[in-house]
């Protein structure tokens, strides 16, 4: 009797094991509950709030719908809604395009044991190790000291040398950063995915004739596709919080709209709240552009994610 107390107390679902499981998940609940249910819920209530200043001091009062009125009005006010726009589309199509179609792509030429294939590995994996700071300090030296210094030379077009100083020559100056970081990092999660795949189905693939196109198409796409199809549906998440890299180049950039032609939507206004002269009645309103861009997100996040699970390849 007593033997089968300690089993019951020591075992799976035993006593002890129950306090051990729930000792363990208080910090990971805690932290859940605190910032992300905490924090979000906060900000859907400061949406509709403002602060005022009553008795030297600001105080959070109701404001209704006047903050996202205010959203709206901005958006009609000029072009800069319209640049972080195409900004920020450009950006996700080359996660798009590049991480996912090239790191496919290449992940499979790995996958293959191809010609230099370990090397590239190596090559690829270093984004991921080194400091985004250093690299992106590095491409910029890259960009401005040497790409555009030798054309400068070899043309003779001393205009050349202005294109860093121009919106868009900043802009697609990150844009060209986000290609090398987004391709490192999605071919080694695709190559990851496809050494799990047992040798036997290539090799029975190879017996049956099928060409290398073929077993990409009909074999190792539809297994890897679990992980493609997460991979477009957290882009898809984050395509309006996506600062694509360009606090490392920017820091705190030029002030309100001036920012808007080389910057996108998570950079523009992560940029805004983070400004050290901004203050709380800034807040409100950021928070109701949050709101906002949930409600658009939301719905196509989960569109996206039914077309992918309902037309995406599955394995037969």
């Amino acid at each position: 009797m007593k033997a089968k107390q300690q089993k019951n107390s020591f075992g799976m679902f035993g006593k002890k094991a129950k306090i051990f499981y729930a000792l363990m998940l208080i910090f990971p609940v805690a932290q859940f509950a605190f910032f992300y249910i905490g924090v979000n819920f906060n900000s859907l209530l400061m949406a509709f709030q403002r602060y005022e200043l009553i008795d030297g001091q600001l105080q959070l009062m109701g404001a209704g719908f006047e903050n996202i009125a205010e959203f709206f009005r901005w958006i009609g006010s000029g072009d800069a809604f319209l640049s972080l726009l195409g900004n920020t589309m450009i950006i996700y199509a080359i996660g798009l395009v590049i991480g996912l179609g090239g790191g496919l792509c290449f992940s499979f030429y790995i996958y293959k044991r191809r010609f230099g294939s370990r090397v590239f590995r190596v090559v690829l994996f270093l984004p991921s190790i080194l400091s985004a700071i250093v690299l992106s300090l590095m491409w910029e030296k890259f960009l401005n000291d040497g790409v555009i210094n030798i054309a400068r030379d070899l043309l003779n077009d001393p205009e050349i040398h202005d294109i860093r100083y121009t919106a868009q020559g900043q802009f697609w100056m990150v844009a060209g950063f986000n290609v090398l970081m987004c391709f490192g990092s999605s071919v080694l999660l695709f190559t990851g995915t496809m050494d799990q795949i047992d040798e036997s189905v290539a090799e029975y693939a190879k017996i049956d004739g099928c060409t290398p196109l073929q077993e990409f198409l009909r074999i190792t796409l539809p297994m890897v596709f679990p992980t493609v199809r997460t991979f477009v549906i957290m882009g898809v998440g984050g395509i309006f919080i996506n600062q694509a890299y360009m606090l490392n180049f920017y820091a705190l950039g030029d002030t309100g709209d001036a920012a808007a032609p080389y910057s996108v939507f998570g950079y523009f206004f992560f940029r805004d709240m983070y400004d050290p002269n901004a203050s709380l009645s800034s807040y409100p309103y950021m928070a109701a552009i949050g709101v906002i861009f949930t409600i658009c997100a939301a719905p196509l996040t989960f569109g996206v994610k039914y077309l992918l699970e309902r037309f995406g390849p599955k394995e037969e």
